[in-house]
């Protein structure tokens, strides 16, 4: 054991060591082959450990290798006939998952699907309703001028058409009581444009409150204070064409028990030829003596 025998004994186990394994050799480029995780299973136990001869090694690498491609070949078989399971997009989250957030409106395309409703935002509603109250209220203060005591509520119902423009609009609810003004209401509103609807027509309602400010308000009836002498009418409501639920009318009964001013709100925009018609109708028929006051009452019919 003298320096130089250590020296070749290092020198050679170096050498050792520097010799690649042949087996070491083939297991790397088959796992750098397992891009896919079903044919990385189809390759079972890793060959790091195996020390079979090259022949043999050949041999099971090209069995693995053909076990490989035909596992890459039934799943592109299976894709192509549709069993592929759809990827998920990058950033899309389900719809079940924790603060998953809808998709955002698209702008219309011009396709048309019937029975689809579109949608307009409360802010386009306003914006576009904004720039007409000044007309919308000038119905209202010229029957203010014959009637000082008129007031009340009335909603709109608008549909709109898939560019923004008004298809149709009704008084939908009203305790006004003044047909003339209603039907001016309606008839401005009509012409309103709106900004285009997104996903096709849509509809919508819309408040509006009259109130002169001062002076004195009429006396509010019940309902069964006058159904009595409303259901003697029954026959002229019908003629009209006023039949079924929806239709509501508000009166104002002056001395004597003469209706005044009526005025009646419908179902849907194609009854609106009806409510006129009952509206009219009520004018001068005989109700409960109010006194010296008038008195306003609201029935549905």
């Amino acid at each position: 054991p003298d320096g130089q025998g250590l020296n070749r004994r290092q020198a050679t186990g170096s050498r050792r060591r520097a010799i690649p394994d042949p087996d070491e050799q083939r297991v790397r480029p088959a796992a750098a082959r397992c891009q896919l995780p079903v044919a990385c299973r189809l390759l079972g136990p890793r060959l790091a450990g195996n020390r079979m001869g090259m022949s043999q090694t050949r041999s099971a690498t090209a069995r693995t290798d053909r076990a490989v491609w035909l596992a890459l070949l039934v799943i592109l078989l299976t894709c192509v006939v549709g069993a592929c399971p759809p990827s998920a997009a990058p950033g899309v989250e389900d719809g079940h998952s924790a603060g998953s957030r809808r998709p955002e409106p698209r702008a219309d395309d011009g396709l048309v699907v019937e029975g689809t409703m579109g949608s307009i935002g409360q802010v386009a509603v306003e914006s576009a309703m904004s720039g007409h109250l000044e007309s919308l209220g000038s119905c209202y203060r010229e029957a203010l001028g014959e009637l000082s005591y008129l007031l009340g509520d009335v909603i709109l119902s608008f549909r709109l058409d898939r560019t923004g423009g008004v298809k149709w609009v009704h008084v939908a609810s009203s305790t006004l009581g003044h047909q003339a003004t209603e039907s001016c209401l309606a008839s401005r509103a009509a012409s309103i444009r709106f900004p285009r609807p997104q996903g096709g027509e849509a509809e919508f309602s819309y408040p509006l409150n009259f109130n002169p400010g001062s002076g004195r308000p009429p006396e509010v009836w019940n309902a069964s204070h006058v159904a009595e002498a409303v259901g003697g009418h029954r026959a002229e409501i019908e003629a009209c064409g006023a039949r079924g639920e929806g239709y509501s009318i508000t009166m104002y009964v002056g001395r004597g028990g003469r209706v005044t001013a009526a005025g009646v709100s419908c179902p849907d925009h194609e009854a609106t030829t009806a409510a006129d018609c009952v509206a009219r109708a009520a004018i001068g028929w005989s109700m409960p003596d109010p006194g010296s006051w008038v008195a306003k009452v609201t029935v549905d019919l």
